[in-house]
């Protein structure tokens, strides 16, 4: 499931490149006594190395990974902004892909047509 997930994932990415500069935002989501401007960092040094144009930062504190990625204030904010024609935001750089990848969150991505990059390496999958 994971592997069919980051295949699925990948070539929506590149679908998105073939139109040019890409914006996103970064997101992280870390334990109540963990500061996130490591991951904040993380996900700004994957954007850039992947190309893409920082728009937005956006850091939540949450006690369980467990719960639905699109109740959380922050990444719903980000979720309106990329269903927003208006809003040139064409991604996301989450610190790990198990912050918001969810089969229904992949669903929701390619139904917009955004883009995911995760900071971590998915080569283990």
């Amino acid at each position: 499931m994971a592997q069919q997930q980051c295949s699925r994932r990948r070539r929506l990415n590149d679908t998105l490149r073939a139109h040019g500069a890409l914006h996103v935002g970064l997101y992280a989501l870390v334990p109540p006594a963990q500061d996130p401007h490591d991951n904040l960092a993380a996900c700004q040094g994957h954007a850039e190395l992947q190309g893409l144009v920082v728009m937005e930062r956006i850091a939540a504190i949450s006690t369980t990974r467990a719960d639905d990625p699109a109740l959380r204030r922050g990444y719903a904010r980000l979720l309106s902004n990329l269903a927003d024609p208006a809003v040139p935001l064409h991604g996301v750089v989450a610190a790990d892909r198990n912050t918001i990848t969810t089969p229904d969150q992949l669903t929701w991505f390619a139904a917009h047509r955004a883009g995911l990059w995760p900071g971590e390496s998915e080569t283990g999958l």
